[in-house]
């Protein structure tokens, strides 16, 4: 689902280093921002960034369908 809501092909195999790569960018400011989004949901500093947007990115998806 995660593909599809960056409109990314299936057989994208470059989509999660390109991911990764986003991470890491901008002295990690997206990392920021979604650290940001987990303390304004209040859930534990356990869940990571990545899981952040991955549960948003579905929760947007979801909405899609």
């Amino acid at each position: 689902m995660i593909k599809k809501v960056f409109k990314r092909p299936a057989m994208d195999l470059t989509f999660w280093s390109d991911v990764r790569t986003a991470l890491r960018s901008d002295q990690r400011k997206l990392v920021s921002h979604l650290e940001q989004v987990r303390d304004r949901a209040q859930i534990g500093k356990d869940i990571s960034a990545l899981r952040v947007l991955d549960v948003a990115a579905w929760l947007h998806g979801k909405d899609g369908e």
